[in-house]
């Protein structure tokens, strides 16, 4: 009696029914169906030779089923080009032919803060899943009868309670330290474009001279440049005037009389007069710079974990963000348009590249764009301090995501391979728990997710093997909080000084002593602000601990 399940070949676009296909195209002697997380479930068979061109099964859709259940839905591979003896060796791997857009959209849908942030993904990886799951306790669960989901990588949606072969060596356990705490540690670069605006120079408010033509003359300019990076962006200078007259000061002295042209020596007495004028004068100085500055935080949680499971030092993820000044040239998606593959556009606040040659239609279509980053990621330049943004705190949540799933993913350090009997082959799912009981099992139970497997059927026998991972936790709540403490970065800023010189007054004093008055200097002198590269440590308080649930007991 032949216990291994039907195999049907099919055409593609074959829909599975439960009758049509108990049948047996292919007479399987050995067959075993493995499966892995991340990994696409595949087939492995020895058959009896089908006496057909073995040209014909290449990329043949075929159909595994038993007791009315589908097993497996895939394509045959890696077919020999002739007879080997009465039997030959096929391959078969559940790759539905939509996979790509399946995990395109999937993709797209999992790209949502607090658990997906550009900044934290190199540039060209916005597609890798090593990054889309980075801040999610998740993997990727491939059926065999074609689609994929993201699933609890600490669980499953099934539970099965398996008893191993009575056979020596059935259940094999391996445990691995876990670190105690988990961190990150994060560096933001940016050139930031500073601006200071100086309009209040109490050297000005109350100006008098006797050469006021002059001075207006020479009064800055709107738009006049004053040193290195200053600019004159308000200025005006005149005779203050009140009644609608000017105002002024006469000074009179007697004084030599200049001589004669005849008889130049020859002089008398004259009064003279020195007038002077008080000014209204406005002025303000702004000042443009570029600073390199490099901002970095590390913050750590501890994990709850059993007695004795956790060794070593805290491992601590290094993150360097990317630009956070980037800013997109990126034009805005239209409708009806053709775009080429890798082209980039803006749909609201985000920028998408276009996974493949399309023609857009009324709605951009999700799982044909990529999200690759957001259009802006701070609203200024000029900004000082980035963890202490708004959009640096949803980096920081982000941060904290990723601690989380990295703690909880590595507290799953028990593992035990096991043998046992075959279950109802269906039950055995890309998305599974199992539970096993065994002397050998410390606590004598274990309870985890099966991460791999593989169901056998050879020689008149079934069985499967398979692997647990399971957390060794104490199912203690998860409670992380986190707050950027008070602080703030190295002040970089420019200077302006205004001072006058031989004002009216000091002319006043000099013409009435009988002496030639000194004009009046104004004197602008600008410092621009230093250059170079600055950095600041943003130090982050925390509180709480990643709670891991309790597969087993070590």
């Amino acid at each position: 009696m032949n216990i291994a399940p039907y195999i049907a070949l099919v055409g593609d676009d074959e829909v599975f029914d439960p009758i049509v296909h108990a049948r047996r195209d292919l007479v399987a002697l050995d067959l075993e169906i493995p499966g892995a997380d991340m990994e696409l479930p595949r087939v492995s068979m020895r058959v009896r030779n089908p006496r057909v061109p073995l040209s014909s099964l290449p990329d043949h859709r075929v159909l595994i089923s038993e007791a009315g259940r589908l097993l497996f839905d895939g394509r045959l591979s890696n077919v020999p080009r002739g007879t080997v003896d009465r039997t030959i060796y096929l391959e078969a791997i559940a790759r539905p032919v939509d996979l790509d857009q399946q995990l395109a959209e999937l993709a797209e849908s999992l790209k949502v803060a607090p658990y997906w942030d550009p900044l934290f993904v190199p540039e060209g990886a916005e597609d890798d899943w090593a990054e889309i799951l980075a801040a999610r306790t998740e993997v990727l669960a491939y059926s065999r009868t074609g689609g994929v989901a993201s699933v609890d990588a600490l669980s499953g949606a099934s539970t099965l309670a398996l008893s191993p072969l009575p056979s020596a060596g059935s259940v094999r356990y391996d445990r691995q330290p876990v670190a105690p705490e988990f961190g990150i540690h994060i560096t933001a670069r940016w050139q930031q474009i500073g601006q200071q605006t100086f309009s209040r120079h109490p050297a000005l408010d109350d100006v008098t001279t006797a050469n006021w033509r002059d001075l207006i003359e020479k009064f800055p300019r709107q738009g006049s440049k004053i040193g290195s990076a200053f600019t004159v962006t308000r200025a005006s200078a005149a005779r203050r005037v009140e009644f609608f007259e000017e105002v002024e000061t006469k000074h009179s002295r007697v004084g030599q009389a200049p001589g004669t042209e005849l008889d130049p020596a020859f002089g008398g007495h004259e009064t003279q007069h020195l007038i002077v004028a008080p000014l209204d004068l406005e002025l303000a100085i702004e000042h443009e710079y570029q600073v390199n500055r490099t901002e970095t935080c590390e913050f750590s949680f501890p994990v709850e974990l059993q007695e004795g499971a956790a060794e070593g030092d805290a491992e601590i993820e290094t993150i360097a963000l990317r630009d956070i000044a980037e800013r997109t040239t990126a034009s805005s998606w239209q409708p009806d348009t053709e775009y080429a593959a890798g082209d980039e556009v803006v749909d609201g606040s985000n920028v998408y590249a276009a996974r493949e040659d399309q023609y857009s239609g009324e709605a951009r279509d999700p799982g044909r764009w990529s999200l690759v980053g957001e259009a802006s990621y701070v609203s200024s330049r000029r900004i000082s301090s980035f963890l202490r943004s708004s959009r640096g705190a949803a980096a920081l949540d982000h941060a904290v995501e990723r601690i989380r799933a990295r703690a909880q993913i590595a507290s799953r350090c028990v593992t035990v391979d096991f043998d046992a009997a075959m279950p109802d082959p269906w039950l055995v799912t890309e998305d599974c728990q199992v539970s096993i009981a065994h002397a050998l099992i410390p606590g004598g139970s274990i309870a985890g997710r099966l991460v791999a497997y593989s169901l056998h059927w050879s020689g008149g026998r079934r069985w499967m093997t398979g692997t647990i991972a399971a957390c060794v936790g104490t199912s203690a709540e998860d409670s992380l909080e986190m707050m950027v403490e008070d602080g703030s970065p190295v002040s970089v800023r420019g200077r302006v000084s205004v001072e006058v010189e031989n004002d009216g007054e000091a002319q006043a004093q000099a013409f009435l002593a009988g002496n030639t008055p000194s004009p009046t200097r104004i004197t602008i002198r600008t410092t621009p602000a230093p250059t170079g590269d600055f950095e600041h440590a943003v130090a982050i308080s925390t509180s709480g601990s990643v709670g891991v649930p309790q597969g087993t007991v070590i």
